[in-house]
């Protein structure tokens, strides 16, 4: 799961977390980071993603599951970021977040109230 956003003095944040299934069939979460980028463009957060995985010793080719908000720069199908990663994995499954798209219905929701 990756997620970007600004933080109060207008620096862009990416947060990037794993879930993980172990040896004995144990499902796990692990925060991997916070990270301050310059810009949120799907090149700059493909290459954050593979440098984050690189560090830690994680290959790309065991991602099965790709979680992202709806935004073109994550879910874009030219060049977002989850096109670029199946591109290298194809059997990597882009889904959008539900958790954004609920917050978003959420907040719409409350400005008409």
């Amino acid at each position: 799961m990756v997620d970007e956003t600004a933080d109060v003095t207008n620096r862009e944040q990416v947060v990037i977390c794993v879930q993980y299934v172990d040896d004995h069939f144990v499902a796990h979460e692990e925060f991997l980071g916070l990270y301050t980028v310059d810009n949120i463009c799907s090149d700059t957060l493909v290459a954050l993603i593979k440098d984050v995985l690189l560090r830690l010793n994680l290959s790309i080719s065991k991602a099965r599951w790709l979680v992202y908000d709806g935004a073109s720069n994550m879910a874009g199908a030219k060049s977002g970021v989850a096109k670029q990663i199946r591109s290298e994995e194809p059997r990597a499954v882009f889904t959008n977040c539900y958790g954004n798209a609920l917050n978003l219905a959420c907040d719409d929701a409350m400005k008409n109230w």
